[in-house]
């Protein structure tokens, strides 16, 4: 059965699931943002170049309060679509349930109508790069894309079917392929492996058994995701944070060490 839009209550439900989904990525790359920005030097339709500088043990930075809010999810999802495929694999499993028959990872060589450096002043022009997302295939066979790491490439978030979204995003001549199951894998103790565990985690605690409310409840009813999303990212960050001193406590043993010299 279909609704006055021509879609159906199984596709809605679930694009209104990743929209949700698509908020907690947001909530969650500001709080692990690990890059200072200290000098934008170009921003154009086209093009978004910044200096930047890594402090060791910082995290969540906040970026320039004057770039726009396009900027800043440019530089939020820069370089980022790998990691983000990783953990969103496992936390889509969490928030789309029996909706659901298959989510897969896949990648694409982009057709960019915006470019993204962060880098030091004399750094050369990117080559050409790959760009990872994940393939949520409904029950009823519809596949949706939801690309949660696009601005880097000047899309707006939108959850697109497959068809349009390789015939918009894909550079000509190109195809989609899946990423090989031995590259899907991190080590337990590895940074983005305890990132995923720590969001899937906030998930089920603060956002999973209100899902349902949150899509089926009339508008003015709905469940604001305020107070859940400051959770995760309360917890996303008081991770970070641990994980920088951990990195600190490293490199200090390193240089202490006695291979030191």
């Amino acid at each position: 059965m279909e609704n006055q839009s021509g879609t159906t209550p199984l596709r809605d439900r679930v694009t209104q699931k990743l929209h949700a989904a698509y908020e907690i990525w947001e909530v969650f790359a500001r709080a692990s943002f690990g890059q200072r920005i200290i000098q934008v030097e170009t921003s154009t339709p086209e093009e978004l170049r910044a200096v930047w500088a890594v402090a060791e043990g910082q995290y969540g930075c906040a970026l320039p309060e004057e770039m726009s809010q396009e900027d800043q999810l440019a530089f939020l999802s820069f370089n980022t679509c790998d990691e983000v495929s990783y953990i969103f694999l496992e936390v889509l499993k969490h928030m789309l349930g029996e909706d659901v028959e298959s989510i897969s990872w896949w990648r694409i060589r982009p057709k960019q109508s915006r470019k993204v450096w962060i880098g030091m002043e004399d750094d050369a022009e990117e080559l050409p790069y790959d760009h990872g997302h994940l393939r949520v295939q409904l029950v009823n066979g519809t596949v949706l894309i939801p690309d949660f790491t696009g601005a880097q490439n000047g899309w707006l978030f939108e959850v697109l079917e497959a068809e349009v979204y390789y015939k918009t995003r894909c550079e000509d001549g190109t195809e989609p392929w899946v990423v090989p199951a031995e590259e899907q894998e991190h080590l337990p103790q590895s940074y983005a492996a305890q990132l995923r565990e720590v969001v899937v985690k906030a998930v089920d605690k603060l956002c999973w058994e209100n899902t349902e409310d949150i899509v089926e409840a009339p508008e003015e009813e709905k469940i604001d995701m305020k107070d859940m999303l400051e959770k995760v990212q309360e917890a996303v960050r008081h991770f970070c944070v641990r994980w920088g001193e951990h990195i600190v406590r490293i490199i200090q043993q390193r240089v202490a060490g006695p291979s030191a010299g």
